[in-house]
């Protein structure tokens, strides 16, 4: 399965924000011209986050590195656009550029894994 999805993952690199109606990166034009970030905002955070879900090794490590991805997501949202609070509608999108762009390994695995290890209060709220 984490092949599968990685290989899928390859395959959908041409998503942009626009595919994905992120309100406030579409409407604001936010394309940095500097680095050349085709889609406006920096996810090297969050994505780093994503990455580093392989090198921890308890249920609650990994959710903890689920929600760095999470609030590095938001503070990436909230830099792109000056005087902006990302909303549910930009974040989800968000999250998912986050994962096509990372294209993390064993990330069904490591789901997986806190399914079936992690605690009930511990899939509750924040890790």
């Amino acid at each position: 399965m984490d092949k599968m999805l990685r290989d899928k993952l390859t395959s959908l690199q041409f998503v942009t924000p626009a595919h994905l109606e992120i309100q406030c990166l579409t409407k604001h034009k936010t394309v940095d011209k500097e680095d050349g970030n085709k889609d406006g905002i920096d996810l090297s955070r969050p994505i780093q986050a994503l990455h580093s879900l392989n090198d921890q090794y308890s249920p609650g490590q990994m959710l903890h590195c689920i929600l760095n991805v999470y609030r590095g997501v938001n503070a990436s949202l909230s830099a792109a656009v000056e005087d902006y609070r990302p909303s549910a509608d930009d974040v989800l999108p968000t999250l998912i550029l986050t994962v096509l762009r990372g294209k993390p390994n064993r990330i069904v695995s490591t789901l997986k894994f806190i399914e079936l290890f992690a605690s009930s209060d511990q899939l509750r709220g924040e890790a």
